[in-house]
C-alpha cells in the first residue's frame, strides 16, 4: 500500500532523507534560502516551474504526486 502524504512538501522532505541531504542544500541548490524553502514545503501546493527544479535536482519525478491522485475513469467523472 502506497504512503500517504499530507502535502507534496511532506513527499519531497521524505526524499531529502532518504538521499542524506539537508533542506538547507536543496535550497542552494535551487538557489533559495533555506527559509523560503521551509516555508514553500509547509504549502499544500507548490508551483509547478519549482517542482520541476527541485524534481531535477533530486532526480525523482515529483509530479507522479498530483498523476497517481488522478481519477481517469471517466464513467465515474461523467455521471456514468
Amino acid at each position: 500500500m502506497k504512503k500517504e502524504h499530507q502535502c507534496i512538501g511532506d513527499l519531497i522532505k521524505e526524499k531529502l532523507m532518504e538521499q542524506g541531504r539537508s533542506v538547507r542544500w536543496l535550497a542552494i541548490k535551487i538557489g533559495y534560502t533555506p527559509s523560503n524553502i521551509y516555508k514553500t514545503l509547509k504549502y499544500e501546493y507548490i508551483h509547478s516551474e519549482l517542482i520541476v527544479r527541485i524534481s531535477n535536482v533530486l532526480e525523482y519525478n515529483f509530479f507522479t504526486y498530483y498523476s497517481d491522485r488522478l481519477n481517469l475513469d471517466k464513467s465515474e467523472t461523467m455521471g456514468g
